[in-house]
């Protein structure tokens, strides 16, 4: 079954974790938002990350998925951008702390 033909059956397949499913979901939406993660990230290995990340949690939270309110591929678009957050929110706090403190121009200011 693909996601065109009846988009209200596969949803509904695709909240019981039914892996050829999922699969397919994967097969449809998988390149574009790979795009958008190497877009948001700028480095190969980053996106394959944040995919990983991206649908190892649409996975864990498709019982949270209510296709009568929102299309499929716009959760799986939020999804992306919550991992991302997620990810490198914290990130980039470490790597502000870390130029802190490696910066001498801001400790020579404190001494």
């Amino acid at each position: 079954m693909s996601i065109s033909e009846n988009k209200s059956k596969f949803c509904s397949l695709l909240k019981t974790k039914n892996r050829e499913v999922f699969d397919e979901l994967y097969a449809e939406y998988g390149s574009q938002l790979y795009g958008m993660a190497l877009q948001c990230v700028g480095e190969e290995k980053l996106a394959n990350e944040l995919m990983l990340i991206t649908f190892t949690n649409i996975w864990r939270e498709l019982e949270s998925f209510d296709n009568t309110k929102i299309e499929i591929k716009t959760w799986c678009t939020m999804m992306l951008v919550k991992s991302f957050r997620h990810c490198f929110s914290s990130t980039d706090r470490f790597r502000r702390n870390k130029n802190q403190i490696t910066d001498n121009t801001e400790i020579d200011s404190f001494i």
